[in-house]
């Protein structure tokens, strides 16, 4: 959901909540771009901030995950644990759709007290995608 790139990692605790144990390189943007995300002075004749700017707000949020890949990931789960964790992993998908947007605009605004205010812009339109994304998975598992 929140594009986990290095490894597909989630348990299953003995109180039966799903457990993810590692997101440092989640949402498509890594402790590289934040680093440079805030230095606004030409290096080699690139401005990092502009630069990460323009990459981070040009991509389309709303597709970047698919109904087909939430899907697949689920079937690759069942398969792999059985259907007892069906509902433990559609449950994700409803619960980021019950956060309100004043919550996201709250941290997002403390996020912002830290790193340029793109950042925030940037994680508002991911979250965005991800609760469309995720509604319209959840309307295909309605029998």
């Amino acid at each position: 959901m929140f594009l986990e790139a290095d490894s597909f990692e989630i348990l299953l605790g003995f109180d039966r909540f799903i457990y993810r144990v590692d997101t440092t390189d989640a949402f498509i943007m890594s402790d590289h771009y934040l680093s440079f995300a805030g230095i606004n002075e030409e290096i080699n004749g690139i401005v990092p901030l502009e630069s990460i700017k323009t990459i981070f707000l040009a991509n389309n949020y709303e597709k970047h995950q698919t109904v087909d890949s939430f899907t697949a990931s689920l079937e690759r789960s069942e398969n792999e644990y059985g259907s007892e964790c069906v509902q433990p992993y559609l449950e994700p998908f409803s619960r980021i759709q019950e956060i309100p947007n004043e919550y996201i605009d709250s941290f997002l605004n403390t996020l912002c007290y830290f790193y340029p205010d793109f950042i925030g812009d940037y994680f508002k339109m991911f979250i965005s995608g991800v609760q469309r994304m995720s509604r319209e998975f959840l309307n295909t598992r309605v029998v």
